[in-house]
């Protein structure tokens, strides 16, 4: 019981891991390879998690929203974070105090989580009786739009901390500052998961 509990929180355990690691690099290739070693780890999450969360849920779309809108929130979190990490104790303690954080949660996630009796992956479900065709069609829709929306994602949210210090410039140059700006678009950004 305790070991499938656990399975889930091995991507705690490998995030936390693999930013003390980023922590402790000392040029960019080091930091590149354990950066993908990170990403490894969390691109778990939407396969394994989303069956988890909502295999109890009643309303699906609530149950996946209230799911985005903390993971927007975990964004904004982590702007605020980061930009006061970066500025009292240098780029390193970006990734080190949040690596402690994840490893405490793998941990807990260990220790708290319900017992499951089989993987969500293997539980009986309902057949859709759709014809190929529709089938066919309503995979391509769904691909293209999750390849366009991640897209469109990944480039605002890796870009947006760019382009407030480009735009703020001479205003706002603190990375604190610029942190909680950011950390605020993300939270009114984020209540659009719940809409």
């Amino acid at each position: 019981g305790r070991m499938k509990r656990a399975r889930f929180g091995v991507i705690f355990f490998g995030m936390g891991v693999s930013a003390l690691v980023i922590a402790l690099c000392s040029n960019k290739w080091q930091i590149g390879a354990a950066l993908t070693l990170m990403g490894a780890f969390a691109s778990i999450y939407h396969p394994v998690g989303i069956p988890m969360l909502v295999q109890k849920a009643k309303n699906y779309g609530f149950t996946i929203g209230v799911n985005g809108l903390a993971g927007n929130l975990g964004i904004a979190i982590a702007a605020i974070l980061t930009g006061f990490l970066v500025k009292h104790l240098g780029w390193r303690a970006a990734f080190a105090v949040p690596a402690v954080f994840a490893l405490a949660c793998s941990a807990l996630f260990a220790l708290l989580a319900p017992r499951e009796e089989a993987p969500p992956a293997k539980r009986p479900k309902k057949a859709l009786d759709l014809p190929p065709a529709v089938m066919v069609r309503a995979f391509a829709v769904m691909t293209l739009a999750a390849i366009s929306g991640s897209l469109v994602f990944n480039f605002t949210t890796n870009g947006n901390g760019q382009l407030l210090g480009e735009r703020l410039r001479g205003v706002v140059d603190d990375p604190a500052t610029l942190g909680t700006l950011l950390a605020v678009v993300y939270t009114v950004a984020s209540l659009a998961q719940l809409v």
